[in-house]
């Protein structure tokens, strides 16, 4: 079993990041995190195979969130937003992010496909650390 922890201030968006996950690897689990506090607090209980967050909103900060996780955990951990700040990958990169996703875009679903199955692979499978 694989845990995919998701969260995004759109909900019709983390619906569709949810979507994608489900449709690319049925056996994942995908939670939807409600707040950066509980996506944290999630990595630190439950060893998820992969984290995607949004940007930012009232209730979700993904680069707090990346820069807390990254405090105890290298879990691969990529940020997606509207693209509307030009440094924004760059600063999420510097912070540990392993990868930044544009909503939006004609590759966006693509590049969730992408870091699922670069992921969520069988322990024999993945990359030696």
């Amino acid at each position: 079993m694989y845990l995919v922890v998701i969260i995004d201030e759109n909900k019709e968006q983390e619906g569709v990041v949810s979507e994608t996950i489900k449709v690319s690897k049925p056996e994942a689990e995908v939670y939807k995190a409600a707040t950066s506090i509980e996506l944290v607090e999630i990595v630190k209980s439950g060893s998820p195979n992969l984290v995607i967050a949004g940007h930012k909103s009232p209730h979700v900060d993904g680069l707090a969130a990346l820069q807390a996780v990254r405090e105890f955990s290298n879990v691969p951990f990529y940020i997606r937003s509207n693209g509307l700040d030009p440094e924004l990958p760059k600063r999420a990169r510097e912070l540990g992010a392993t990868e930044y996703i544009r909503r939006g875009t004609s590759c966006d679903l693509y590049d969730i496909q992408t870091a699922v199955h670069a992921h969520l692979k069988p322990k024999e499978e993945l990359p030696a650390n």
